[in-house]
């Protein structure tokens, strides 16, 4: 990659609020390529991971200005020596990664001054935000219908930046998972806070404030998709069927109550629709889950049906698409029953034949679309 493409993307990354990777680690990158790219880092808010390995030295990260929502930042093998580490230090000491909670530098010639340089930085660096988490963490552990008003007042004042605030909206929803009887709770607090928390200031490099909205679609998003940890964690593989509703029901209560709209929750769903197949393989229970969110949508009035084939439209095995497809039906056969789910698809006027029959030769161990629609129980539908 030149340093001309690398300013090209630097562009993209100014004004794309969906992407979440970025590797460059197999290319041939280089200082000039950083430098041309940290001014669309400095300005992206969906960024949460960048690998660089070995391809970037001293300049570049000199040149490196911050990115206010990475997460993880890979330089294994980077020849940065104590120099370039003892330089990343004072980055990070400026506050120029406020959310990375991940730093590789394994290989990159780190000494003893530079180490001690890192661990002051990043001592200095979270101290405020990880005092911050923990007294929010101990104010929603009191949190009930009796002391919501008090409580939701003392994390008003907690909540200084936008970051925080995203740290807090995932702890939220981590709560609301684990707690499904308290989910309405958890939802009315995210509403509260929307309608009360202020605008952060925009990050460097762009002139666009920070809104609640924006970052709690980006929570919902992260806490779907989980690609930046699904192999560590696995937390959307482990959810049990009544964790998996809660989760859904907190998003629905989200736009009842005005949070979010239906085209926030259209434009989600596209978002992970668009690459279904990358998901399925990080995460496998997420075309399942996600097709049962849509099905919920559905039967909410949030989304019509006849939307279903344009989800699962794009470049993937048939896999991932019957699975979300299945969740989605099984969720509208439950609600509404046999006859009410026929109606439903009749009404949208699509069959499964159109969008869930498989390639011939890129799916040819997959069932039969008959065959999987008389498993699943959908014999009902047209084919």
């Amino acid at each position: 990659m030149s340093a001309k493409t690398a300013a090209a993307v630097s562009d993209l990354l100014a004004v794309t609020g969906t992407l979440k990777m970025l590797c460059l680690g197999d290319a041939a990158f280089g200082d000039a390529g950083l430098a041309a790219l940290a001014p669309g880092l400095q300005a992206n808010q969906s960024l949460t991971r960048l690998d660089l390995e070995g391809k970037v030295g001293v300049a570049a990260i000199l040149a490196l200005s911050g990115a206010p929502s990475l997460v993880k930042l890979s330089l294994f093998s980077c020849p940065l020596a104590e120099r370039g580490v003892v330089a990343l230090a004072a980055q990070l000491g400026k506050g120029s990664f406020p959310a990375l909670r991940e730093l590789v530098v394994s290989g990159c010639g780190v000494t003893l001054i530079a180490a001690e340089a890192l661990m002051q930085a990043l001592a200095a660096g979270g101290g405020k935000c990880l005092k911050a988490l923990r007294r929010i963490k101990g104010i929603l552990n009191k949190l009930t219908p009796e002391t919501f008003d008090k409580l939701q007042q003392q994390l008003l004042e907690v909540i200084t930046t936008a970051d925080i605030l995203q740290q807090t909206i995932t702890i939220v929803f981590e709560n609301a998972v684990e707690q499904p009887t308290f989910c309405a709770l958890y939802a009315d607090l995210c509403v509260r806070l929307s309608k009360e928390l202020p605008s952060f200031p925009p990050p460097a490099g762009t002139d666009r404030p920070v809104a609640f909205g924006q970052i709690l679609l980006n929570t919902c998003q992260d806490e779907f998709e989980g690609a930046e940890v699904a192999r560590e964690s696995t937390m959307l593989n482990s959810l049990k069927d009544k964790e998996q509703a809660a989760l859904a029901e907190l998003l629905l209560f989200l736009h009842s109550s005005g949070a979010v709209s239906s085209k926030d929750v259209m434009e989600a769903l596209i978002t992970f629709t668009v690459q279904l197949e990358d998901l399925s393989l990080d995460v496998p229970k997420a075309p399942t889950l996600l097709g049962s969110f849509f099905g919920n949508s559905v039967c909410a009035g949030i989304l019509g049906l006849d939307l279903l084939p344009q989800l699962l439209e794009g470049e993937c095995s048939v896999e991932p698409k019957r699975d979300f497809a299945g969740a989605a039906l099984k969720v509208l056969l439950s609600k509404k029953g046999a006859k009410g789910c026929f109606e439903a698809c009749t009404e949208a006027g699509f069959t499964l034949g159109s969008f869930l029959t498989g390639d011939a030769e890129f799916d040819k161990d997959s069932l039969p679309l008959e065959k999987w629609a008389n498993q699943e129980g959908f014999t009902m539908l047209a084919l």
